[in-house]
């Protein structure tokens, strides 16, 4: 960026970039597959360093709970799902926290995405 900014060009070629982590320089990622991308090649190249080992994972990793809760008994599921990036639904309008808020809403699993309640038996919302 620096070369950008205050050099004598005002674009950089990422080949050399790209090619570092193992892509085609004419492949097309979007940005959540190219950051996923990004975060395994630093960290493949951590493992080797006790002090970086354990780097990206205890910045960035999380643990998101999700729970079910059958609308007929009551009977309540829980897992737990380990995650390094949340994808956000960004709009023109709105902030990170609205954002946030809209991804953890509670949803209602109609259809065919009810939910299988195995105390009930049943498929139930």
């Amino acid at each position: 960026l620096a070369r950008m900014s205050h050099g004598a060009y005002a674009t950089l070629s990422a080949a050399r970039f790209a090619c570092s982590l193992g892509l085609e320089s004419n492949e097309m990622q979007d940005p959540n597959e190219f950051g996923r991308l990004l975060f395994d090649r630093m960290h493949e190249s951590f493992q080797s360093n006790d002090k970086l080992k354990n780097l990206l994972p205890d910045l960035f990793r999380g643990t998101m709970r999700y729970t079910t809760t059958c609308q007929g008994c009551g009977y309540v599921s829980t897992r737990e799902e380990q995650f390094m990036d949340v994808t956000l639904s960004i709009s023109d309008r709105g902030s990170v926290d609205g954002y946030l808020e809209e991804y953890l809403c509670v949803e209602r699993l109609k259809g065919d995405n009810q939910y299988f309640c195995t105390r009930c038996n049943v498929k139930q919302e």
